[in-house]
């Protein structure tokens, strides 16, 4: 709000919050809605998941250091089982084999949400997030604000973990 008084002596600036912030892929900005597809081939939209944090675990079967960290994401797993925390992961599939894909997670036991994305969709989670290295983790607030993004292969899950630590 801008205030003046009658003859322009002085101006007075007044912050008005609102309830929106910026829609964006950086901390502290709201997360874009982004309707993913599931392995399955039905879409679900991102606003589903509204009322619980949102892990978002970007990562690809030809990815060594995602390989490695599905230990760690299966024991974030189960520490944070019976918490308000929804697990999604996101696989970039390369090569359009999602027989590959299905049969991997089952192989892992990685029992959660997963999508697909060919990293070339606008409208994708890779796009959409600007996704540019992997393991890459979004972690996502009931309100829908992106409260960490972990930097890609620097102990992401570990980077989670204290975040969520801090939160409950």
């Amino acid at each position: 709000m801008l205030a003046m008084t009658h003859a322009g002596e002085s101006v007075a600036l007044k912050y008005i919050p609102g309830e929106q912030i910026a829609t964006g892929h950086l901390e502290g900005m709201r997360c874009p809605e982004i309707n993913g597809v599931r392995l399955d081939g039905s879409s679900k939209k991102l606003s589903d998941y509204s009322g619980n944090y949102v892990l978002i675990d970007f990562w690809g079967t030809w990815c060594a250091p995602c390989i490695a960290e599905i230990p760690a994401m299966k024991a974030l797993r189960d520490k944070m089982n019976g918490q308000p925390l929804k697990i999604v992961s996101v696989a970039l599939v390369i090569d359009g084999d999602l027989n590959n894909l299905r049969q991997f997670i089952k192989k892992e036991g990685m029992n959660w949400e997963h999508f697909w994305d060919v990293g070339a969709d606008k409208n994708g989670f890779i796009q959409r997030l600007r996704i540019i290295g992997y393991p890459s983790y979004i972690l996502i607030s009931p309100e829908g604000e992106i409260l960490l993004r972990s930097e890609p292969g620097k102990n992401g899950i570990k980077q989670v973990e204290e975040k969520l630590a801090k939160l409950w």
